[in-house]
């Protein structure tokens, strides 16, 4: 994207499904960054999963944490519905 930057890893990714949510997280929560000495910032959203006039578009609730005053991202998590696409209901 026009700069040079090192992909220094990632830390503590998880994923879980609890019956129909979706959850994950990689890196830091704000708390964990606070603890950690960061200045952090932590920013939720709620978007859609793709275009919601298509079918079976899920809500999504995102919140990232940065440091504040820079450009380094610390942490996401993500929770959300499963897509009913591709099952079969009765």
């Amino acid at each position: 994207m026009g700069g040079n930057r090192e992909f220094a890893g990632f830390l503590g990714t998880q994923v879980v499904k609890v019956f129909d949510l979706a959850i994950a997280r990689t890196g830091l929560r704000e708390k964990e960054a606070e603890q950690a000495e960061f200045d952090a910032l932590t920013v939720e959203i709620d978007a859609w999963d793709h275009k919601a006039y298509h079918l079976g578009a899920q809500n999504l609730r995102i919140r990232i944490t940065g440091k504040r005053q820079s450009d380094r991202l610390l942490g996401a998590q993500m929770v959300g519905l499963l897509s009913l696409r591709g099952r079969q209901t009765h």
